[in-house]
């Protein structure tokens, strides 16, 4: 292997942990989303069950 080979290779080698870390950070940011969108459900679904709750029992 020469020495522009290597370079070639490690050039490509960089670039694909540089994708592969981009790629994991949309994951983790997804997930992240998911969370809290997951956590506003319960809220408002927890909210609707109890003002449900009061007015019948107004």
């Amino acid at each position: 292997m020469s020495p522009a080979d290597f370079d070639r290779c490690e050039t490509d080698w960089y670039r694909m942990l540089d994708e592969r870390n981009r790629m994991f950070d949309r994951y983790l940011l997804g997930m992240r989303c998911a969370r809290y969108a997951v956590s506003g459900m319960w809220i408002i679904a927890f909210a609707i069950v109890g003002l449900t709750l009061v007015e019948v029992s107004s």
